[in-house]
């Protein structure tokens, strides 16, 4: 069983390796969710945990920065987790996602409103067909 120590050190570990991987400095992170440098810093260093509306504006920050919905998902999971006292693996709740639909999913960030309405408008025309050829089907039945 992984103690709440440890799971606050895996935590930690993963804010740090994406403020690495896309060059973030804690002082960012803290005027991005309006605290100070000694806040974050406390974070980093294991002593506190953010609160829940202070990690998601994180989150939306990193994701804005380049990190991918898989990483911010480990680092979601991972908040939980030490919230909770729970290892969230254990209890498949954690469902993985289809890598097809997580490229879509990511790429869909970077469109502009109009195009996402045209997608949308797309998908439910696939959808319309993909049910009018199930029903076809089932009358031939």
């Amino acid at each position: 069983m992984t103690c709440n120590k440890e799971r606050k050190n895996k935590f930690r570990k993963q804010i740090i390796l994406l403020c690495l991987k896309y060059s973030i400095r804690q002082v960012a992170i803290a005027r991005s969710i309006n605290k100070s440098r000694q806040h974050v810093s406390h974070v980093f260093n294991g002593k506190i945990i953010f609160a829940s509306e202070q990690f998601n504006t994180m989150c939306k920050f990193l994701h804005k920065k380049g990190a991918s919905i898989d990483e911010l998902s480990l680092l979601k999971r991972l908040f939980v987790e030490v919230k909770s006292g729970i290892d969230l693996q254990k209890i498949n709740l954690i469902v993985p996602i289809d890598p097809i639909k997580q490229v879509i999913m990511e790429n869909l960030d970077h469109l502009s409103s109009s195009e996402l309405v045209k997608i949308h408008k797309k998908i439910e025309i696939y959808k319309f067909n993909h049910l009018r050829e199930a029903d076809a089907k089932l009358a031939e039945n």
